[in-house]
């Protein structure tokens, strides 16, 4: 056990590690003035309608074998929209069954906005240069289950997440659930299952793989920038005592106790040994940042959503490579 799971719990601590530097570097560049917020919308756009979409066709057209277990098809979706519930669910439970006086959770709002926070998992920024780095050579076929089992979450962030919050389900906020990274999983998985895929010109699958490449470094550079604009030391320090319990109660159940169902019911999910990897990956991670945005637009409390997503992502840094480690250990990969 001792060399495998030594050997899985270094490259995720090294990637969190990396990722963190280089948020650093979007915070330290909108505290100094070199990047003002009126450059974020086109970068944002940039990112999502370009390099994303090209990371994601990169990695799903190509990955020979990915639908030869028919279960890869519509498992991963089903798997990452549950996984969202769940977290949800736990959240409500958890508010419910520990004291208000000890959550630091008085009002609906911040009950909703907590459950919404805490449920949603990192599903893109983290896992995609992890899953990259620790299965290069099984032909793409990890990486492109996991952009499937995205399909699911982004699905959920816009629908029970974004309800959770207190926005109002309707065919606006559906309709942003079909957006260019969306749009670009369903014609990757069609390319990639009719197999029209390999009849990609090589110039265009060189430009998807150079503009893909740059799609995380830019999210997470971006993640640096909103946190630089919502982080307000003076309101935590106000309250620091409802923040802290927050926190607490934040790490638990994202960083603690939904890892700890997930790796029990895991052994017995009937799916192929690249979905269960994808899994294990998504079930290490701390909360999404996007909900933070999210409760700014559709009736979450804001303080909040910040004293549950910077808590356990600083953690994670501890976290994450354990319960990697030990889920690739009982799965056997």
């Amino acid at each position: 056990m001792s060399d495998t799971f030594f050997q899985s719990f270094a490259a995720p601590l090294n990637i969190v590690i990396a990722a963190f530097v280089i948020l650093g570097f979007g915070v330290l560049f909108r505290k100094k003035g070199w990047f003002p917020q009126t450059a974020d919308t086109p970068l944002y756009n940039v990112t999502v309608r370009l390099l994303m979409p090209s990371l994601i066709l990169d990695r799903v057209v190509t990955a020979e074998g990915l639908f030869t277990d028919i279960r890869n098809l519509y498992l991963p979706p089903l798997v990452g929209f549950g996984m969202t519930l769940t977290g949800i669910i736990a959240g409500f439970v958890l508010a419910a069954v520990i004291p208000k006086k000890l959550t630091g959770l008085d009002s609906r709002k911040t009950i909703c906005t907590f459950a919404a926070c805490a449920g949603i998992l990192n599903y893109g920024f983290t896992p995609i240069p992890l899953v990259e780095i620790l299965f290069r050579n099984d032909g793409g076929k990890t990486m492109g289950i996991l952009f499937v089992q995205n399909l699911g979450a982004e699905l959920s962030i816009w629908t029970i997440v974004v309800m959770t919050m207190g926005g109002r389900f309707s065919r606006s906020i559906l309709k942003r659930a079909i957006n260019p990274p969306t749009c670009a999983i369903l014609l990757g998985v069609l390319l990639n299952y009719t197999g029209l895929g390999r009849f990609m010109p090589q110039f265009a699958a060189n430009t998807l793989h150079l503009l893909g490449g740059a799609s995380i470094p830019v999210s997470i550079f971006l993640i640096g920038l909103t946190f630089a604009d919502l982080f307000d030391g003076k309101k935590i320090l106000a309250r620091w005592k409802t923040s802290l319990r927050i926190a607490v109660c934040s790490c638990l159940l994202r960083l603690v106790l939904l890892p700890a169902l997930f790796l029990i019911l895991l052994p017995e999910l009937p799916c192929s040994i690249e979905l269960k990897r994808v899994i294990v990956i998504h079930l290490a991670m701390p909360s999404a940042i996007f909900p933070l945005v999210l409760s700014k637009f559709y009736g979450g409390d804001e303080q909040t959503a910040m004293d549950v997503i910077l808590p356990n992502n600083i953690l994670s840094v501890l976290t994450t490579s354990f319960w990697v480690a030990f889920g690739f250990y009982l799965i056997g990969s």
